[in-house]
């Protein structure tokens, strides 16, 4: 009797995990997914004001860079090193219109940088890493999620 029930539960089971967004871990020196990974942004800002957590509210873009695949192939491998050539992807610095095999934006102390067009449930990019260097050289990573409408 209850053999006829495992089909619908393990069936059930494959839905909900196969439903669960993309996790993210960022480094120093790379961020990696618990899948793979699609076109992203890199950029270093400047902030106006924080909220209560310390998560940058008003900022300004000072830099920016997209990573792409260079096969063509839309998903990029699950670990992606800022700071190391592959020959799977390449770095868009669109403020400068050069074409990197590396991350061109050097992060340095007292500074702030946003990873952001992350994939999240259901393929929306809404997932974004607030990175923060104070002036002892410590990282600080904050994980946050856009806010939709719809």
């Amino acid at each position: 009797m209850l053999t006829k029930y495992k089909t619908p539960i393990l069936l059930f089971l494959i839905l909900i995990t196969s439903c669960k967004g993309r996790e993210y871990v960022v480094t120093e020196s790379y961020i990696k997914s618990n899948k793979e990974m699609e076109s992203f942004f890199f950029a270093e800002i400047e902030t106006d004001s924080v909220n209560e957590e310390g998560i940058p509210i008003v900022y300004n873009v000072v830099r920016k860079a997209i990573v792409g695949s260079k096969n063509g192939n839309k998903k990029l491998p699950k670990k992606i090193f800022f700071y190391l050539e592959s020959e799977k992807f390449e770095w868009n610095d669109i403020s400068s219109g050069v074409m990197t095999n590396t991350l061109s934006i050097k992060m340095h102390e007292n500074g702030w940088y946003l990873i952001g067009g992350l994939m999240g449930s259901f393929g929306n990019p809404d997932k974004r890493v607030f990175i923060h260097i104070d002036k002892n050289n410590k990282y600080t990573f904050y994980y946050t999620q856009t806010v939709s409408n719809w």
